[in-house]
């Protein structure tokens, strides 16, 4: 491609507070020009010009690449909860997700011309859902502090209460029957329409570089909008309370007709991990669908302290469904 990856992002911006962001950008110009004062660097740093959504469609537009329908071989790229609320300076943040949106938007701009589609996930809540402070209450009605873990016991004996009683008794009974991860109460975070829940915008531009370079269009998936339970993986909740069981048939169904699929994004002891293993579960019969699964390890990193079981798990998707575990810089298309 004949664009300059620098005329599309900076990526050093990445998730970065601009007042933290302009600072960087005056140390690195002092770093590179030692004769330039600090105050010089200053009004450097003041004549860079940040590029708009117009300009990103515009230079798309001018690789005149192929149009994705035509593609032979066809490649999905599946970018889990990549929010500003999971990177570092958000309110759930995961260590090293700044790098790990880095290395994705580089992964893109570097095979643009071979990814046929981009579908991007974004967890999405209010504050009265059942994993917020907000849900609950105890005797003196304070609500629970973040990283509360409330189990069944928890309830029945009334050291936590809610309004929605009958509503989060099954919620646990269903978790205990099923044995998913125990109810811990998240800080508030996504919250839809707050900078938090947004997509991180220099991998936004460049998923839309990638729509006007291939006329193709980026699948936008909301997940996690359900008060009564958590939704970690992207295709069903952890738990229906109704016995519905929903799973989300319309997105598989939208994947199985791509030839590669590459998972990555936040975090990878969560919400990426789960939306592998039921991606797996629901094809467990299906190699042929399995086998395609790639999970793009060095963009996308664990919560802390989930790191061993998270590994211990990730192999057993290599063994059991024949996954691949690649690195963007080796992927070859």
């Amino acid at each position: 491609m004949k664009t300059n990856y620098e005329q599309i992002v900076d990526v050093t911006k990445i998730a970065v507070d601009e007042k933290q962001w302009a600072l960087n950008k005056v140390l690195e110009v002092v770093k590179n020009n030692p004769g330039l004062t600090f105050e010089e660097a200053v009004e450097e740093v003041k004549k860079v010009k940040e590029v708009t959504l117009e300009e990103i469609i515009a230079l798309g537009e001018s690789e005149n690449l192929q149009a994705a329908a035509n593609d032979i071989e066809k490649n999905l790229v599946v970018v889990i909860d990549a929010q500003y609320d999971f990177h570092e300076g958000g309110t759930l943040a995961v260590t090293g997700a700044r790098e790990d949106t880095r290395r994705a938007t580089e992964f893109i701009y570097k095979w643009a011309d071979k990814i046929t589609s981009i579908m991007i996930s974004l967890d999405t809540h209010t504050i009265a859902q059942i994993f917020h402070p907000a849900f609950w209450f105890d005797k003196n009605g304070n609500h629970p502090a973040p990283y509360t873990v409330i189990t069944l016991e928890d309830v029945r004996t009334g050291k936590y209460n809610s309004l929605y009683i009958n509503e989060v008794i099954k919620y646990l009974e269903g978790l205990d029957a099923t044995q998913k991860k125990q109810l811990v109460i998240w800080p508030y975070h996504c919250l839809q329409g707050t900078r938090g829940w947004l997509p991180e915008q220099e991998l936004v531009k460049m998923v839309y570089f990638h729509a006007a370079a291939r006329k193709s269009r980026p699948m936008f998936l909301l997940k996690g909008q359900n008060p009564f339970s958590e939704m970690y993986g992207i295709f069903k909740e952890e738990c229906s309370i109704d016995g519905a069981n929903f799973v989300n048939t319309k997105v598989l169904k939208v994947m199985e007709d791509y030839d590669k699929i590459y998972f990555l994004g936040e975090a990878k002891s969560h919400c990426v991990l789960e939306s592998m293993k039921q991606f797996l579960e629901e094809y467990a019969t299906r190699p042929d669908i399995t086998s395609k699964v790639n999970f793009v390890i060095d963009c996308s990193s664990c919560v802390a302290g989930f790191e061993d079981v998270t590994e211990k798990e990730l192999q057993k998707l290599v063994k059991d469904y024949g996954i691949k575990v690649v690195k963007s810089t080796d992927i070859q298309m």
